[in-house]
């Protein structure tokens, strides 16, 4: 696991966990982890690069290739969670 800034050498504490409600009616959330992590220090970075109009581009990639619909894109969000251990 590394942070997802180029050249960066700190332990990643934060990971960005996709959520996301299918369309079927009374189903529960689906949320999976995506793949980018960061270290405290480009947490901040991170986060922008999955919020406003660039982040919904990279939310729809994400769920591509999980093999999700990225029609759900629009319903998706995405929050940092810190990683424990």
């Amino acid at each position: 696991m590394e942070c997802y800034q180029v050249g960066c050498g700190e332990r990643p504490v934060w990971q960005v966990t996709l959520s996301y409600r299918p369309s079927a009616p009374g189903a529960a959330p689906v949320v999976f982890n995506a793949d980018a992590r960061a270290c405290w220090q480009h947490r901040a970075q991170l986060a922008r690069q999955y919020g406003g109009a660039r982040g919904a581009t990279k939310i729809e990639s994400t769920l591509r290739n999980r093999g999700v619909d990225p029609g759900t894109a629009n319903d998706a969000k995405a929050l940092l969670t810190p990683l424990f251990g």
